[in-house]
């Protein structure tokens, strides 16, 4: 780690002290650290980009609930290890950036919908990701379809769309190129 040492007072000494500071930057940046330690920050970076990783304070920066650790995912602040909820009022498709993520079907959207997983020909999910899925209470039914790859019912193996009810919750893990897994409560 870097720690720069301090100017020295008069003009004569500052070719050395530039020379000085120079080896020790780089001996910092070709020295391998096992740990990444961030400032806790009240202000937001000038420069906002995806992969951006902050800690921001929670009272003067917010970038979500609380002080803790932010990760910028597809233009949102994400919590590492925390399943963001994206509401969803309409029938649905997932896409490649959906990857991971939890999807709500909020109370207020008494309407059946129908989400659906996309063949792998046409969104190569990696073998691994899931998607979670809630109908929040007195929300209409929520089907999840599959088109041409295989959604196979945890534990009975039957294949085919499945229903979530109101207050259930459901997730789908891709087990391989063409077959999900689903299970959950409230699903049939």
């Amino acid at each position: 780690m870097y720690n720069p040492g301090p100017p020295p007072a008069d003009q004569a000494g500052y070719a050395q002290y530039l020379q000085t500071e120079l080896m020790k930057i780089s001996r910092a940046l070709n020295d391998p650290q096992d740990l990444l330690r961030l400032r806790e920050s009240a202000v937001a970076p000038s420069r906002i980009a995806d992969a951006m990783v902050v800690y921001a304070d929670g009272t003067n920066l917010v970038l979500g609930p609380g002080e803790d650790l932010y990760v910028r995912i597809n233009s949102l602040w994400r919590k590492p290890g925390r399943l963001n909820l994206t509401s969803k009022s309409a029938a649905y498709t997932f896409v490649a950036t959906d990857a991971d993520g939890g999807f709500l079907h909020p109370s207020a959207d008494t309407t059946a919908r129908t989400w659906t997983i996309p063949a792998n020909s046409s969104v190569p999910y990696e073998v691994g990701t899931t998607l979670t899925m809630v109908n929040q209470g007195s929300a209409g039914v929520l089907t999840i379809a599959i088109t041409t790859d295989t959604l196979k019912f945890s534990p009975s193996g039957s294949t085919g769309s499945r229903t979530l009810a109101a207050n259930g919750i459901a997730t789908v893990i891709k087990v391989t190129s063409t077959e999900w897994i689903i299970s959950g409560s409230g699903l049939t």
